[in-house]
């Protein structure tokens, strides 16, 4: 489900089918070897020429029917991942073959083709913003696990005021030896030094 923050409020892309031309999310069958969000996103650009980041994991399941060149409906369960869309192509491999358009929520659920996107554009449309704070951390889901790093930080900030406290300690230990044996030749250097100040002070004033 490609979606966008549109004018006041938020919008979702569709597309028209090949054979009925419903108005209907872009989407394809599973790939070997290939995951399952990865395969959303080829869909979005070949049928529709959007770029963007697609949830790694589906927000929104329902049941279809999808009608093959043959005339033969097939039942199929589809999975519904969203693409915060970033680049929209003015080309796009699929281009003569279908139409598409940026919906709001409520525009989406009056023109969808299957009954299973009608009640999920309404649910949306009851909240919009909410329906945004729903879509976005799915698409951000991998940044947010990154986001756990600042917690070595706070063991980094623990580390520097570990040091200070040694310092001060061994500073400490050092004056107390420093100061005991220099407090006891004062009085002596004081008594014989009597005269000498004497005459560093007059020195000092010429």
């Amino acid at each position: 489900m490609p979606f966008r923050q549109g004018q006041g409020e938020p919008e979702v892309m569709l597309v028209t089918s090949r054979e009925t031309k419903r108005w209907i999310l872009p989407k394809g069958n599973p790939k070997k070897n290939t995951k399952s969000f990865m395969v959303a996103a080829e869909e979005a650009f070949e049928e529709a020429g959007l770029k963007g980041r697609a949830s790694q994991k589906p927000f929104y399941t329902f049941d279809s029917i999808k009608r093959l060149k043959s005339g033969k409906q097939v039942p199929c369960r589809v999975r519904v991942f969203s693409l915060a869309v970033k680049k929209q192509a003015e080309r796009w491999p699929e281009k003569g073959e279908r139409e598409r358009a940026w919906m709001s929520f409520a525009e989406a659920a009056h023109n969808a083709g299957e009954a299973g996107l009608v009640l999920l554009f309404l649910e949306l449309a009851a909240d919009p913003e909410g329906a945004l704070a729903r879509l976005k951390p799915l698409g951000l889901a991998a940044k947010g696990k990154s986001k756990s790093k600042p917690k070595s930080k706070a063991k980094g900030k623990l580390t520097p005021k570990d040091p200070p406290k040694t310092s001060k300690a061994k500073t400490k230990t050092k004056k107390k030896p420093k100061s005991a044996p220099a407090i006891k030749p004062e009085p002596k250097s004081k008594t014989k030094a009597k005269p000498k100040t004497k005459t560093k002070t007059k020195n000092g004033a010429a």
